[in-house]
């Protein structure tokens, strides 16, 4: 590979474990054989041919970028593969090598997406300093630095214990942003641009509803009415996450013969936080202010930033963090 301006540094530890030991039998600890294996696996399958970190991550492929450098943002957008020392993949964001293996789920997102530094593995936000957007890594990540904790020093990170194994991430880097707030409202502004609605409100900064039916009547719900709704919830590549229509869980996949799918219904009240939806308030943000701006016989396509959503967390394999929802929401009788 070529080493560009990256220098081979062996951590204190790791080379320690290459040294020869004393006579006295000393009983390893998890993490010490973990550390052995780890070192020994880089060795017989690339070599030197590596870049090592002083906490251990190990780059062993890398293409440069020709964008900016991600060092001083907190947010990055990118791809990624994860695979096992053996060489299986466990978890992809490209859609076709979903469907290589055999995983892929069109009801999945697949593609780049943002994620904030602090919430990625401390291994992860190691192995990507220095890149630059555009740019590619393969990385052997040590089970040491599979933990979301951030530690001050490397005896801290083989202290503590870790259920996730070493494994090889194969990372590309498609953006960086300082702002995360600004960059949803300028996406979902482009996005309500190329709808060409008639007319869109703006409920809140963040917040917006456009009504494709007239409402018949204008008139404010009398606490306790009771409505039925059919929705389809989408991202805004147009991927469909969820909803109450057979017929449209069908063609998009989400089909399961153990859910019901029929309008569900909706108990109005004034204040909208005690607004029932299929009988529980638990409803997002976005999904509720929506229901309270209702009137009778319209649909609406509610549309709003992960404020309104599923925020930094995202949900499931669905929907990634940060990420803009649409509802079309459609009154039935």
């Amino acid at each position: 590979m070529k080493h560009s301006a990256y220098i081979f540094v062996i951590s204190a530890v790791a080379a320690a474990l290459l040294l020869p030991g004393c006579a006295k039998t000393v009983v390893e600890t998890d993490n010490q054989s973990a550390q052995r294996y780890f070192l020994s696996y880089i060795k017989v399958h690339y070599g030197d041919q590596y870049v090592m970190s002083d906490y251990g991550t190990c780059v062993v492929k890398n293409e440069e970028g020709d964008g900016e450098c991600v060092d001083g943002y907190d947010i990055v957008f990118g791809k990624y593969t994860k695979y096992d020392f053996d060489g299986t993949i466990t978890a992809t964001t490209y859609e076709e090598k979903a469907k290589q293996i055999g995983t892929y789920r069109k009801s999945n997102f697949y593609g780049s997406f943002p994620l904030m530094k602090s919430d990625m593995y401390a291994g992860i936000e190691e192995s990507m300093s220095g890149m630059k957007v555009g740019g590619k890594r393969t990385v052997l990540i040590p089970k040491w630095l599979m933990t979301y904790n951030r530690y001050a020093t490397l005896q801290e990170y083989f202290d503590h214990t870790s259920d996730v194994d070493h494994c090889i991430f194969e990372i590309e880097v498609t953006g960086c942003t300082e702002d995360i707030t600004q960059w949803e409202l300028d996406t979902l502004g482009k996005y309500i641009r190329a709808q060409n609605f008639e007319k869109v409100d703006t409920v809140a900064e963040g917040f917006y509803l456009a009504r494709y039916e007239t409402a018949q009547d204008t008139t404010v719900w009398a606490a306790d009415t009771t409505f039925n709704v059919n929705y389809t919830g989408r991202l805004l590549s147009g991927a469909v996450f969820d909803t109450s229509i057979k017929d449209t869980a069908k063609v998009h996949n989400l089909y399961s013969p153990s859910a019901t799918y029929s309008p569900k219904a909706v108990v109005w009240k004034p204040n909208r936080e005690e607004i029932t939806f299929g009988g529980s308030t638990n409803i997002i943000t976005g999904f509720n202010i929506a229901l309270s701006k209702m009137r009778r016989g319209e649909t609406v396509i509610a549309m709003f930033t992960s404020d309104f959503g599923y925020k930094a967390s995202g949900s499931g394999e669905a929907i990634p963090p940060y990420s803009p929802l649409v509802f079309k929401i459609e009154m039935v009788k």
